[in-house]
């Protein structure tokens, strides 16, 4: 069974949200400021599913239903349901990384993570402007898919929203110019003959899976040297066999996972494999950790 959700998302002015719902005596870590602005946003939901958790998109402009958040400091920024429960939220800049400390960027997107019924509507909202206000310490993760599939962007020798594992001398992770199937850049794991298996790994953590969709992920892989696939649940097997490789997942819902795995062609050149990620369950969020 698929599921998808379709979402509509409206943001609203200050005014008209000022009228809406009573203001909040109090939010989290305002080291007693007061905010003094806040944007509605309206969330109509599609879908025959309920959303539970579920991410979606507010973006940050002057636009007829976006909000005026830019110059805003991402310090102030509170985000309530309509009984004033606060929620966890995250901030992405135009190219996609995270924005925790600063103003919000023009172009930005704001992740809410919607509670709404089946073809109903919810609402948020969202406050700013408390220069008294400390800086949160948590946002919302699994905001959505893959970032930076591409490895085109990064800083040093990490791409930005991956994670190199420890290495050692024997498995080491690069970010390189090496070979790349696209555009300039690409991940290398070198391990030294001889060296014990272990699972490292250049990683992007939180990512977004729904109950009981199938959500297929494209990756290239490049395999150089005999024992390049290691790694396959039947080392046992010819070469030129599609291997069966299991991705390791850490479950952060009590929905249970169904096993995730990929399968890559054992031959020394460009290929495509598509990692399908099934999960059994009520309809709600599980954390991909490992992929």
């Amino acid at each position: 069974m698929r599921r998808c959700w379709f979402f509509t998302v409206l943001a609203l002015s200050g005014l008209t949200a000022l009228a809406a719902a009573p203001w909040p005596q109090s939010l989290y870590l305002g080291n007693g400021g007061l905010w003094q602005r806040r944007v509605e946003v309206q969330i109509r939901n599609d879908s025959d599913q309920p959303a539970v958790g579920e991410p979606v998109i507010l973006r940050v402009g002057v636009a007829d239903g976006e909000a005026e958040l830019a110059g805003a400091t991402v310090d102030a920024l509170r985000l309530c349901d309509a009984k004033g429960t606060e929620m966890l939220y995250a901030v992405l800049g135009p190219d996609g990384q995270s924005v925790i400390r600063g103003p919000v960027p023009p172009g930005a997107t704001v992740i809410l993570p919607a509670e709404c019924p089946a073809a109903g509507t919810a609402t948020y909202y969202l406050y700013f402007e408390n220069p008294d206000a400390w800086p949160v310490p948590d946002f919302l993760n699994g905001v959505g898919a893959l970032r930076n599939g591409g490895l085109e962007q990064g800083e040093g020798d990490t791409p930005f929203a991956w994670q190199h594992d420890v290495n050692d001398v024997q498995h080491r992770t690069f970010w390189v110019g090496e070979n790349p199937h696209a555009g300039a850049k690409s991940l290398k794991t070198a391990v030294s003959d001889g060296a014990e298996p272990t699972w490292i790994a250049t990683r992007q953590h939180a990512l977004y899976v729904t109950a009981r969709a199938s959500k297929p992920e494209a990756l290239d892989v490049r395999e150089v040297g005999a024992d390049a696939p290691w790694w396959d649940d039947d080392p046992q097997d010819q070469l030129t066999w599609d291997y069966r490789v299991p991705l390791r997942v850490v479950n952060l819902s009590d929905s249970p996972l169904e096993a995730v795995h990929g399968r890559i062609p054992g031959v020394p050149r460009w290929h495509q494999a598509r990692a399908v990620a099934a999960v059994q369950g009520r309809a709600g969020g599980s954390g991909l950790r490992s992929l």
